[in-house]
């Protein structure tokens, strides 16, 4: 299974720093898996845990319920059924060991990322790139959303005017280094 891993810094809000949040997904995009980037690392330890001792059990009658905010999972041995309320959609019965798979890598990304420094080397990497050449990693031509990719990693970044004047220092100070 392939993944697409990126990470997003939100505008700035008065007395607020920057909200940092992560994007992970299989490489087919499915929308089940996407649903679950929000999950903090802790948690994910947990699923993995129990999704692991329902996989190996091979009891169809146990089953765990879990999820983020409003998109939730069921999961026993074999499937796992995921539903997004603030939608209103279900999705189609995705295998629990691939489910599974998917929520290791997950652990294993937020946990690299949730580093500050590695984070900050990244977003100032990132920051430097497009500082350099706006024009060039603006993702729509009258707005504020700028992307480029460092170390296969697709990186976000929505930026003012003011915003590109700041020296990489003072716009990575202003980063909330919590990931969502």
């Amino acid at each position: 299974m392939n993944f697409t891993e990126g990470i997003v810094i939100a505008n700035k809000f008065p007395n607020h720093k920057r909200e940092v949040s992560v994007y992970f997904g299989d490489s087919d995009n499915t929308d089940p898996n996407r649903g679950l980037s929000r999950l903090d690392v802790d948690y994910l330890e947990e699923i993995v845990t129990v999704l692991e001792k329902l996989v190996s059990q091979n009891d169809p009658d146990e089953y765990y319920q879990w999820g983020a905010d409003l998109f939730s999972v069921i999961s026993n041995c074999q499937i796992s059924k995921c539903r997004n309320a603030i939608w209103d959609e279900e999705f189609k019965d995705i295998n629990t060991g691939s489910l599974l798979v998917f929520v290791r890598a997950l652990e294993k990304f937020k946990r690299k990322y949730s580093v500050p420094d590695v984070l900050k080397s990244i977003v100032g990497k990132a920051f430097e790139t497009i500082k350099n050449n706006p024009s060039y990693f603006k993702v729509i031509e009258h707005g504020s959303h700028y992307e480029t990719q460092i170390d296969k990693l697709l990186v976000s970044l929505n930026l003012s005017e003011e915003d590109l004047k700041l020296s990489v220092s003072e716009y990575l100070d202003d980063i909330n280094e919590n990931l969502d």
